[in-house]
């Protein structure tokens, strides 16, 4: 099993959190057996089975990941702390809704929220960001798989009851294995 992971800003410019997950990550699914590198932009020759990004992907690129042969998870943190949708998130969902729906489909895949109906999963990193993905970008249910990082165990420490990378790790190599068993079994 091999992961290209890809995060669109370099790590000298965003916030230590998103840098500190993605490595942490790395770590920890090497230490499963995953093999795992991040993208390289200037590599035709580089190969892998699933295309891992961080953040909300262009769909071109899932398109160019797809003609590789490549499936495509996303991760975005929707940063939603509440379980229910503030007004403006509503407003954004029903212009969403009412511009799908002008457009009859024939722009699918063009418009940004659409990445979330293309990949083949998005994990949210909380059940909230999972009903905003779901809720907000009509994400379907079968798509969202939440997996709590272990973001915890670096800023509190290893306290009872705090979710480790390793467990993170797990989860996510279960995810990897399942979509790659979904490709064996359509191939």
């Amino acid at each position: 099993m091999k992961i290209l992971f890809e995060y669109p800003v370099p790590f000298a410019i965003p916030h230590k959190g998103s840098q500190e997950r993605i490595l942490h990550l790395r770590e920890a699914l090497l230490k499963l057996g995953v093999e795992v590198e991040y993208l390289r932009w200037f590599d035709d020759r580089q190969t892998g089975q699933i295309l891992h990004y961080f953040g909300s992907i262009r769909p071109e690129l899932i398109r160019l990941a797809r003609q590789k042969g490549l499936k495509v998870v996303m991760s975005n943190d929707l940063g939603a702390t509440t379980p229910n949708p503030r007004p403006g998130q509503i407003i954004e969902q029903w212009c969403m809704r009412l511009l799908d729906g002008a457009l009859k489909k024939r722009m699918f895949g063009i418009l940004p929220w659409h990445t979330y109906q293309m990949v083949d999963a998005c994990v949210a990193s909380s059940d909230s960001d999972a009903r905003m993905m779901s809720y907000l970008y009509n994400t379907p249910i079968g798509k969202i798989h939440t997996i709590p990082d272990g973001l915890d165990a670096i800023t509190i420490g290893n306290s009872s009851g705090k979710r480790t990378w390793q467990e993170t790790a797990e989860e996510f190599k279960k995810l990897y294995a399942e979509l790659l068993d979904d490709t064996n079994q359509q191939g």
